[in-house]
This record gives C-alpha cells, sequence and structure tokens, in this order.
C-alpha cells in the first residue's frame, strides 16, 4: 500500500500520537508524570541553539533510527510468522524495545514510550511500509520537544 493511499488513517493516527503528546505533557505540568532527561536539560539552560539541536536530534535523527531498529528490524524479522498471536507478540516486543531505547528513569515513561512504540509496530503491520511508522516517530519527537 502506497503512504498516502489511507488518508483516513494517516490523518486518524497522527491525531493519536499528537494528542497523546498533548496529554503527557499536561501530566507532566500537573506533577504525575516526571520529566524527561532532555527536557530537564532544556529547562536548566534555555536558548536557541539547544532548542533547535533538540528538534534536530530528538525530534529528526533519532526516530527513523529507533523505528528502524524496533520495527524494522526486531518486528519484521523476528515474528515472521502469518498469523495472529505472532503479531501481538511482535507489536509488544517491539514496542517495549522502543521502550527501552528512549533511556528514561521512570516506569511510567517506560510505560509510555513503550505504548507509542507499540502504536508505531501497529502503523507497520497495517500500512506494510516502514515509511508510516518513521513519520508517527518523527511528528512524535518534534511534539515532544516543542511542548517541553
Amino acid at each position: 500500500m502506497p503512504l498516502l493511499a489511507d488518508y483516513g488513517f494517516i490523518v486518524g493516527v497522527s491525531i493519536l500520537v499528537i494528542l497523546g503528546r498533548v496529554f503527557v505533557s499536561y501530566l507532566q505540568a500537573k506533577g504525575s508524570v516526571p520529566l524527561m532527561s532532555f527536557q530537564i536539560i532544556y529547562q536548566k539552560a534555555e536558548c536557541n541553539l539547544l532548542f533547535w539541536f533538540l528538534i534536530f536530534s530528538t525530534g529528526l535523527l533519532l526516530p527513523p533510527m529507533q523505528v528502524y531498529l524496533t520495527t524494522g528490524f526486531f518486528f519484521n524479522y523476528g515474528f515472521r510468522a502469518q498469523n495472529m498471536v505472532s503479531g501481538i507478540v511482535g507489536i509488544m516486543c517491539s514496542g517495549f524495545f522502543y521502550g527501552i531505547l528512549n533511556f528514561q528513569t521512570s516506569f511510567s515513561l517506560f510505560i509510555l514510550n513503550s505504548l507509542y512504540g507499540m502504536l508505531f509496530a501497529w502503523s507497520y503491520l497495517y500500512s506494510q511500509r516502514i515509511m508510516m511508522p518513521i513519520y508517527l516517530a518523527i511528528l512524535n519527537g518534534i511534539f515532544m520537544v516543542i511542548l517541553a
């Protein structure tokens, strides 16, 4: 399926990622969920150069590499059986591996990042194209930095 074949899916999942990131930022502002390590560093030394570095590194550079590693390699090659159980286990393992790759010390942030990883793996399974989870991960990374 081409990347833009299902507009409803793309718009729906994009809105889900953005609203999820807004909700996580709300919980962080309220104090229910701790800040991520880069958010703490940015708050200590707010400057334009650091902001653009975080947009580039956390928003544009790291997400495709994480998706290639978790969804493109781990999910795609580790779970090749064509059945529902293998797909569900693959989505869950890929999500947890994505959560581990984000190196957060808080269990709640690990769970939230794992849920995003599961969403990315599911979007790959739905679209059968690696560009879909890469797009969603970049969208997630950019909104994570902007809403910090």
